[in-house]
């Protein structure tokens, strides 16, 4: 099969799930590797998540399938590209941004937050904050999205709601995401470190493990305390172990 009957196809197949976000059988890595403590929130975590990054991941784990199970195939040397095929889908249903920073900058004016890993902007009459997030900075696009999971079952309070996807003005693909603003001061290294092991994470050397989730990049303006005292992770580099 050749690559664009291929993409027809899996464009076909990523409409029924995104018709039916609740179809979530994509997310089969997910459900062994669970924290025990979590186990019984694990439902209501995927289906934090929203149909459009149903429909990426979808896209996403269908591509690393298929281009590892041919990838010594010398008659199939082109491979799927995953972000073209997201954009295809996302351009059809209006969950796409052609350049994100003019967008962006015109809708809430200058980010209160920008790095190498996204840009932050403040959308104060929803009390959110709304990233656009470079995914080269994980090594793949399946792997930031697995990272959003990830989050979302850890720091349910923070959780990352994708709402789409695009291209910043350098032409890099971004996924948009919203969270909670969270007012207060950043945590320190300690406090952070205190709240993830309430949680049952152990620290190995300033990194954290709990259940098969591995926790990095712990440093203050990743955490916010709010006036009760309440810690809230809002970043984190996540990663689900392997053996």
């Amino acid at each position: 099969m050749n690559n664009e009957k291929k993409i027809d196809l899996l464009l076909q197949e990523t409409e029924i799930v995104y018709g039916n976000e609740k179809q979530i059988h994509q997310l089969d890595w997910f459900h062994p590797n669970i924290p025990e403590q979590s186990a019984s929130g694990t439902e209501h975590s995927l289906f934090r998540i929203s149909k459009e990054a149903i429909a990426a991941l979808y896209i996403a784990q269908r591509c690393k399938r298929t281009d590892s199970q041919e990838r010594g195939n010398a008659d199939d040397t082109l491979p799927l590209q995953v972000d073209a095929i997201i954009e295809t889908f996302a351009k059809k249903h209006s969950f796409w941004i052609d350049n994100t920073d003019t967008y962006f900058h015109n809708l809430y004016d200058s980010p209160i937050s920008f790095g190498s890993e996204s840009n932050v902007y403040l959308d104060a009459n929803r009390k959110l904050v709304v990233k656009t997030i470079d995914t080269e900075i994980y090594g793949s696009i399946l792997k930031a999205l697995q990272r959003f999971v990830i989050h979302n079952t850890l720091f349910p309070e923070t959780s990352l709601n994708v709402t789409g996807f695009g291209r910043s003005r350098f032409g890099l693909f971004e996924i948009i995401a919203e969270q909670p603003y969270i007012e207060g001061r950043f945590a320190t290294i300690e406090e952070i470190s205190q709240e993830l092991e309430r949680i049952g994470a152990i620290n190995q050397n300033g990194d954290f493990i709990i259940g098969k989730f591995f926790i990095s990049d712990i440093k203050p303006k990743n955490a916010i305390i709010n006036i009760d005292k309440k810690i809230f992770i809002i970043d984190s580099y996540l990663e689900l172990l392997t053996k």
